[in-house]
């Protein structure tokens, strides 16, 4: 023992024991491998990475908020835990919805100014229009249309040709969007994303890759949020203010917290 007080190496001669040594490194690497070698890079939240500078010179790269197609599901789920958890998430895209479309679009058939309908023309065009309304659950499908627009940047409308010659929609998750890994490795601008574009012109889709399967560009709607026209994807509304939400709901939490307490030693202190 030193001056100090403190025991030293010496003091403790079992320590040079070659088993207690070995045991003691053992946990040493052991408890080496619970530290995350990606701490040092994640962001002020303790959640996100920190999107590094310059990492290329891709135009999406540059634009986006993600390089590829694993940074876009990270994107996506983010924005989508909000949508399911944070009070003020859900009051956007409920009100976002119930603004935009509210009931329902109404639709109305006219015939040009001066011309006399046929007998019955009204009602022959709007057969079909009311059959393509009720089949496809529109009025609900377009609340349902803004609300995934909105979460996860895009919605995907898959058109089907049916024996009743009613077109029927259905949806596609945005993941299953994803270019094949044979196709990937080539690494060709016009074949990312899922999406394969003309390979002189990025605004013009030729196919899409759905579960690693061919469709033809014209069999789907591609709707997208926050990008530009030779952009694939797009990016979630929420995405730019997702901290803000975050520290909103720990002040809340923590004013809650403050309350609570106080109120505990009011109600001691009369008793």
């Amino acid at each position: 023992m030193n001056n100090n007080g403190v025991r030293e190496a010496h003091d403790h001669p079992w320590i040079f024991h070659p088993e207690v040594r070995n045991a003691l490194e053992a946990q040493l690497n052991q408890l080496q491998r619970l530290v995350d070698p990606r701490e040092p890079f994640l962001g002020p939240d303790g959640k996100e990475m920190w999107e590094p500078i310059g990492y290329g010179s891709s135009t999406v790269a540059e634009i986006m908020p993600y390089k590829d197609e694993r940074e876009l599901g990270e994107v996506r789920k983010i924005c989508r835990w909000l949508a399911k958890t944070d009070p003020f998430a859900k009051n956007f895209h409920r009100n976002r919805a119930s603004y935009i479309i509210g009931t329902g679009h109404t639709y109305a058939i006219e015939l040009p100014t001066g011309e006399a309908p046929e007998e019955d023309l009204m009602d022959r065009v709007s057969m079909p229009l009311k059959a393509f309304l009720d089949k496809n659950r529109w009025k609900r499908r377009q609340a349902s249309n803004i609300q995934r627009r909105d979460t996860d940047g895009e919605v995907f409308l898959r058109k089907f040709e049916e024996d009743d010659g009613i077109l029927a929609l259905r949806y596609i998750q945005p993941e299953v969007i994803s270019t094949p890994d044979h196709v990937a490795v080539e690494q060709n601008e016009w074949e990312t994303f899922g999406i394969v574009t003309d390979p002189e012109d990025s605004e013009t889709v030729e196919f899409y890759f759905v579960n690693g399967t061919e469709v033809d560009a014209a069999e789907i709607q591609h709707r997208r949020r926050n990008a530009d026209f030779d952009m694939k994807r797009g990016v979630p509304e929420l995405w730019a203010v997702r901290h803000y939400l975050s520290r909103t709901g720990k002040v809340l939490r923590n004013a809650a917290i403050v309350t609570e307490i106080q109120t505990a030693i009011g109600m001691i202190r009369k008793m």
